[in-house]
């Protein structure tokens, strides 16, 4: 969805294991782990390391990290922005100005990978202001535009845009199974993905069609609920925020009609696991089995917002629970307030959350066989009108508005076509730069999931002899002021690695810091695992 989720979220808030095993010692608990454990889905298959959502002037800052995909803003690629007034006499015309900047702004940047929403919404050809989906007589007009765009960036030389590096070959039909459908009528959405679907692939056969993305944060949060607990969430009818359980079966009941499915992760990482393993036994229920793409991830939830009544508001999602929920509200607030020395203690404590927070999610995403990640944001969703303003973004959409990469100033504004200027950079960006480095393009040989009764937790990637290990202790939310729990980490190298180059990810603008430890003759490296990711190298 868009990179104005807070703006449109305001109305929905009114409505509203293992490759180890444990050994005892006189000391306490330590973790072993060792070369085949679990294996998990999509090894050996290629990934997608994006960001979003692209806003003009940031595309150079985001490609020098060596990141080559990206998602669009979804308003910029919607049908009424592009195409302003409705065709007469049958005639359509197109404004291309500023999806043609996006894309020739970050593809000549080396950002050449580009995912894209294919919005409905129209003024003029909307079925009202509050249903996206396009007036029954106009069906035929959205699919032209749909033709009309895919076929312009599809690289064909046919009608395409002056200058386009590559294609544009993903595009994601409908914003999110939420209140940006917000009929939520699936069978008003599956005539709208048909009718997309078949112009997409007429104007280009090689198109990647992406379902609307399902938001499921609610359902999954809590660190792996049980079958009862995700049964129960799944009832409709859903709440305020999320649409029916039964429409998004009745989405996945076509699967002719899309080539990915999507998500959109809004939690933290732990929700990644269960998500998948649920979407992928629907499908398997259905006879089928397709990619599935996280294209709008967030590096940790909203983590708290304003209850103005009892169980209003966003409910508690893992790790903030209710006990921990109006301390956590109290650190974004003094953010927003920017009332020192609380501000600059609460900025510290969320730039560190989410930059830490970010390599877990992406190393879950490549984990459990996700197609790709689009990780935000690009810049913080809060306007600098004052804090006021400020307070009243996070008391709706709590830290969402404080998770971008980067300082960003907007000299232009903050409308969709405006440039904005890259500032300096944020410890989640320089940990960016570290993920596109570990992960290049995907392609592992293997990938094992760490796990233990000790709470380690994270992946073992190998690829061509290199093994490479992302790891943090499970311990849930560290608050400002309270130890970082650890625990120790007896990892056993591969045959032939003689030491390990540990990498602990940036939590501040000072960066990563590395070290370098030998392993013991019995080829054991002895860590301890704070809940600061490390990524760990074996070397000969």
């Amino acid at each position: 969805m868009s990179a104005r989720r807070g703006v449109a979220l305001v109305a929905l808030f009114a409505l509203t294991t293992a490759c180890v095993k444990v050994e005892q010692h006189a000391g306490g608990s330590t973790t072993t782990a060792a070369p085949g454990g679990t294996p998990v889905a999509g090894t050996g298959a290629a990934f997608a390391l994006g960001v979003e959502y692209m806003e003009l002037g940031l595309g150079g800052t985001y490609a020098a990290t060596g990141v080559r995909w990206a998602k669009t803003r979804g308003e910029a690629f919607a049908w009424g922005q592009v195409e302003p007034a409705a065709p007469v006499g049958g005639v359509h015309a197109y404004d291309w100005s500023l999806t043609d900047r996006l894309i020739d702004e970050y593809q000549q940047a080396g950002i050449t990978h580009i995912q894209s929403y294919l919005e409905s919404k129209s003024p003029w050809g909307s079925a009202s202001a509050h249903d996206v989906m396009p007036k029954p007589d106009l069906l035929a007009d959205y699919a032209a535009f749909v033709g009309a765009l895919v076929e312009r960036y599809d690289g064909d030389g046919s009608s395409d845009m002056p200058g386009l590096v590559a294609p544009v070959q993903h595009w994601v039909i409908g914003s999110e199974w939420t209140g940006f459908w917000p009929s939520g009528s699936a069978e008003d959405y599956l005539r709208l993905l048909a009718a997309a679907a078949g112009a997409a692939r007429a104007a280009y056969p090689e198109v990647q069609i992406g379902s609307i993305p399902f938001m499921l944060v609610d359902v999954f949060s809590g660190n792996a609920p049980s079958d009862a607990e995700v049964a129960a969430r799944l009832k409709d009818p859903p709440p305020a925020f999320r649409n029916s359980t039964v429409g998004m079966l009745q989405i996945l009941d076509r699967p002719d009609l899309f080539d990915y499915v999507d998500v959109h992760s809004l939690g933290d990482y732990t929700e990644i696991a269960p998500t998948f393993a649920w979407l992928r036994a629907r499908m398997a229920e259905r006879g089928y089995s397709k990619p599935i793409w996280i294209d709008d991830a967030f590096p940790v939830g909203f983590l708290a917002n304003l209850r103005i009544v009892p169980d209003g508001g966003w409910p508690s999602i893992h790790p903030v629970t209710d006990a921990t929920h109006d301390q956590v509200l109290a650190l974004l607030v003094a953010v927003a307030r920017g009332e020192e020395p609380a501000a600059s203690e609460a900025v510290a404590w969320i730039r560190a959350l989410a930059a830490s927070e970010m390599v877990k999610k992406v190393a879950t995403a490549v984990g459990e066989g996700a197609a790709g990640i689009e990780i935000g944001n690009l810049e913080d969703w809060m306007v600098d009108t004052g804090p006021v303003v400020r307070e009243v973004t996070v008391n709706l959409i709590g830290a969402a508005g404080m998770f971008g990469m980067i300082d960003v100033t907007h000299p232009h504004g903050y409308g969709i076509d405006a440039v904005r200027a890259p500032g300096a950079a944020r410890p989640a960006y320089l940990n960016l730069a570290l993920l596109t480095a570990l992960i290049g393009d995907g392609h592992f040989d293997s990938v094992e999931a760490v796990g233990g009764l000790t709470g380690a937790r994270g992946y073992r990637f190998s690829r061509g002899g290199d093994v490479t290990w992302v790891l943090w202790n499970e311990a849930g939310l560290v608050l400002p002021g309270q130890p970082d729990p650890s625990v120790p980490f007896e990892l056993t190298l591969a045959p032939g690695a003689t030491h390990v180059v540990v990498t602990t990810v940036a939590t501040t603008t000072l960066g990563p810091s590395t070290v370098e430890q030998a392993a013991s003759t019995t080829g054991i490296v002895h860590l301890t695992l704070s809940t600061v990711p490390v990524i760990v190298r074996e070397s000969a």
